[in-house]
C-alpha cells in the first residue's frame, strides 16, 4: 500500500504533486498538534489536558491557521491557511479530489496557468472569508468572530476545480455507480455547491461555507476574465455565463441582472468590454458530440468551437 502511494505520488504533476505534500505536511502537523492535546491529562486528572499542552496546541494551530484577530501579527496564514485540513476526513476527500482533479487540470492548462488558478482561487476565497467577519465583527461588536473563529480549509479550491471542470468538459456526463445517478459535468458546480451548502449550514459550520461561495466566484471571475486560454484573455463564451450555473428557469432574470451590472463594471472600468467576436479554430472533437464517460474525465477534450464570442 505505501509503495503504491509512494509511486503515484512520484508520478503526479509537478504543481499537483507541490500542493498535495504541501496539504498534507500542515494538515498532519496541525492534527497531530490536537492530537498531543487531547491526550496529554494533567496530573490527577486522566481527561484534563496539561496547561502546557493547551499552549502548544493552540501556539502550533495559530500560527498555522487564520484567526481574524490575529492576522496583523501571523499574515502569513491567509497564505498557509487554505491548504489546511483540521478533519481527518476532509483532509482524505479533498486530499483525493486535488490528485484527480489537479492532475487532469494541470496537464490540460499546463504547470504555470495552473499553479496561479490554484493560488488565485485559494488566496481570494480565505482573503474574502476574512472580510466577511470583519464586517460581521463591526456589526456585531462580538470579540468572538476575531479569535473564536477559525478559517481554514480547501472547500474554496474545491469549488473552484468544479467551476474549471464546467468550463472545460461542460457537455461530458458523469455517471455515479448507477445510470440514475447522471449529469452532465455543467451542472457539478450547482450540485456541489447545493449538496455540500446544505449540510455545511445545518452543521453550522460557516467559515466552511463563505470558503465555498467565495471559491466559486474566485474561480468563475479569473477563468471569464484573466486566466488565458489559447493567446485569448478571458473566456466570454454564453455556455461559461454567471447563469448558466443556475437552473435553467431561473437563468433569464439573473442574465438580465448580471449584464446590468457587467456593464456598470465596464463603465467603472473595472473590466473591459466584450471583445469582438472571433471564433476560434474547431477541435478534433466537438463537447456537444463527445462520448458519455463514467467519472474518469481525464482524457475528455476542449470544445474550442465554444470558447469565446
Amino acid at each position: 500500500m505505501a509503495n503504491t502511494v509512494l509511486y503515484s505520488l512520484r508520478h503526479l504533476p509537478v504543481v499537483t504533486k507541490s500542493a498535495v505534500l504541501t496539504t498534507l505536511g500542515l494538515s498532519l502537523t496541525v492534527l497531530v498538534a490536537q492530537l498531543y492535546q487531547h491526550s496529554t491529562p494533567v496530573s490527577g486528572q486522566d481527561d484534563a489536558p496539561t496547561r502546557d499542552a493547551l499552549l502548544t496546541i493552540e501556539t502550533v494551530k495559530s500560527y498555522l491557521v487564520l484567526y481574524p484577530g490575529l492576522i496583523l501579527t501571523r499574515p502569513w496564514t491567509l497564505v498557509l491557511t487554505g491548504w489546511i485540513e483540521t478533519n481527518a476526513l476532509l483532509l482524505l476527500s479533498h486530499l483525493v479530489i486535488l490528485t484527480l482533479v489537479g492532475t487532469y487540470l494541470e496537464k490540460r492548462w499546463g504547470w504555470l496557468e495552473f499553479a496561479k488558478f490554484i493560488a488565485v482561487v485559494n488566496l481570494a476565497a480565505v482573503a474574502s472569508t476574512f472580510l466577511i467577519y470583519v464586517f460581521i465583527f463591526a456589526g456585531s461588536r462580538n470579540i468572538g468572530y476575531l479569535y473564536d473563529v477559525c478559517i481554514n480549509g480547501e472547500f474554496g479550491l474545491v469549488s473552484g476545480f468544479t467551476v474549471a471542470l464546467k468550463q472545460s468538459i461542460p457537455e461530458h456526463r458523469v455517471t455515479l455507480y448507477h445510470p440514475m445517478l447522471s449529469f452532465r459535468v455543467k451542472y457539478l458546480t450547482l450540485i456541489y455547491a447545493t449538496v455540500v451548502g446544505i449540510v455545511l449550514l445545518l452543521t453550522q459550520s460557516y467559515p466552511y461555507l463563505y470558503l465555498l461561495i467565495a471559491g466559486t466566484f474566485a474561480s468563475w471571475l479569473y477563468l471569464r476574465f484573466v486566466k488565458d486560454h489559447n493567446g485569448v484573455q478571458g473566456d466570454y463564451s454564453d455556455a461559461f455565463a454567471f447563469a448558466t450555473f443556475f437552473p435553467d428557469w431561473v437563468q433569464p432574470p439573473i442574465a438580465w441582472v448580471a449584464g446590468h451590472v457587467f456593464h456598470l463594471f465596464v463603465a467603472l472600468r473595472l473590466l473591459r468590454p466584450l471583445p469582438a467576436y472571433q471564433p476560434l479554430a474547431v477541435g478534433s472533437q466537438d463537447a456537444s458530440t463527445a462520448p458519455e464517460i463514467v467519472v474518469d474525465v481525464t482524457d475528455a477534450e476542449d470544445p474550442d468551437a465554444k470558447r469565446r464570442k
